[in-house]
């Protein structure tokens, strides 16, 4: 083996391990939403309280904040963006049919911490259960329903 070879070798482990590193950097976790304060929140106008509500949910749904999920059956959370409903439904809201099955806010709530529609009946394995927090599935049902509007 020349030194050239070996120059070359240390160059391409080098690199690797930039792009294993810089790989890493884009799979770290997607930041919790900030918490909001009830007096901040209840000080606002309802208008204002309904979009703050649903630009919430739009950064849910597109994965710019973060909600812990896994999938069924599994104990190890999924990691970066994941778990991201963007990810799957794409960019725009889910149908409107698709919304009658989660029968409201507490029923979309059931479908994420549990996988189960309002008929009972249990969604795929793939679609991840979250561990989502009522304010969660308020910000959520705030988007997809705003978003679904006519």
């Amino acid at each position: 083996m020349t030194l050239s070879d070996l120059r070359r070798l240390l160059l391409s482990v080098l690199l690797g391990g930039l792009v294993m590193w810089l790989m890493t950097l884009v799979h770290l976790d997607l930041p919790a939403p900030p918490p909001a304060s009830a007096a901040v929140t209840d000080s606002l106008p309802e208008q204002a309280r309904a979009e703050r509500l649903q630009a919430e949910g739009r950064a849910l749904w597109q994965g710019a904040w973060a909600m812990q999920a896994r999938l069924e059956g599994s104990r190890r959370g999924l990691e970066g963006q994941a778990s991201r409903c963007v990810r799957c439904h794409g960019g725009t809201a889910l149908p409107r049919a698709l919304l009658r099955q989660v029968d409201g806010e507490a029923g979309l709530c059931r479908l994420l911490r549990e996988g189960r529609r309002a008929d009972g009946r249990t969604v795929s394995d793939m679609m991840p259960r979250y561990d989502a927090a009522e304010a969660d599935c308020a910000a959520l049902w705030a988007h997809l329903t705003v978003s679904e509007a006519p």
